[in-house]
């Protein structure tokens, strides 16, 4: 009988899902290697959790980032308000990538 770790599991779960491999396939593939059920789906769900971490970490990245250009935006606004430049470039460029920046980092946040 075939022993493995999850730490192997899990590096096999890694490198099929790259490869774009479904997770019912995955499944059959850890048996046909004699990996216990139980072990199977414990790999599984510590890399669903993984990936949810660098999502998540990533979306509260891009809320920052978002969050920050829509500060800039308003200020640079602000202070360009009374002068006699064009400041409209600032208002709605700056302001709609911030908020698309800001917007990627909530779906993140939220894992859809």
């Amino acid at each position: 009988m075939f022993t493995s770790t999850l730490d192997q599991c899990l590096a096999h779960v890694s490198q099929w899902k790259k490869e774009g491999v479904e997770t019912s396939v995955i499944l059959s593939r850890l048996k046909e290697q004699e990996v216990p059920e139980d072990l199977a789906q414990q790999a599984i769900s510590e890399w669903k959790k993984q990936r949810n971490l660098r999502k998540r970490g990533m979306g509260m990245l891009c809320c920052g980032a978002g969050g920050a250009l829509l500060v800039l935006s308003f200020l640079i606004t602000l202070i360009m308000f009374d002068t006699e430049h064009n400041f409209s470039i600032y208002l709605y460029g700056f302001t709609l990538i911030g908020v698309s920046i800001l917007f990627k980092g909530m779906v993140d946040l939220l894992g859809w």
